[in-house]
């Protein structure tokens, strides 16, 4: 499989910007796409995006979390058909509300099926009133 573009941009001038990224720098920004799109805003293709910064979630309880493990995957699987999505890990950062994913996935053209790793940023969530 040969390299191709993505964020991050690694170095500095042109070079950073253009030079080949490792795979899982183009899905780590494919998915961040993904999850931190609002689904509907996105003009002309109303499904793109995630409806993880919709809802309101409490961190501190275990069904919030799981649904947010839920809505991540769902919206990641049905988005993304370069790669199948075989584990997602959430961490939770409670003071900053938020979460960042590591995601294990399998991309679709690759012929030895290898697990890689996409690791995404925090996501802001919405915040239950006090």
């Amino acid at each position: 499989m040969e390299p191709v573009m993505a964020f991050p941009f690694a170095g500095t001038g042109v070079a950073g910007v253009f030079d080949p990224k490792a795979l899982e720098d183009v899905y780590s920004t494919a998915i961040r796409n993904i999850l931190m799109t609002l689904k509907g805003t996105v003009p002309y293709n109303p499904e793109f995006g995630s409806e993880l910064r919709r809802f309101v979630f409490d961190l501190s309880d275990d069904i919030g979390k799981q649904l947010i493990q839920y809505y991540a995957f769902r919206d990641i699987q049905e988005q993304e058909p370069r790669l199948r999505v075989v584990a997602l890990e959430a961490n939770f950062d409670e003071d900053e509300y938020s979460v960042s994913f590591s995601v294990g996935f399998i991309a679709v053209a690759d012929p030895e099926q290898r697990v890689r790793q996409a690791n995404v940023g925090a996501i802001p969530l919405a915040r239950r009133a006090a």
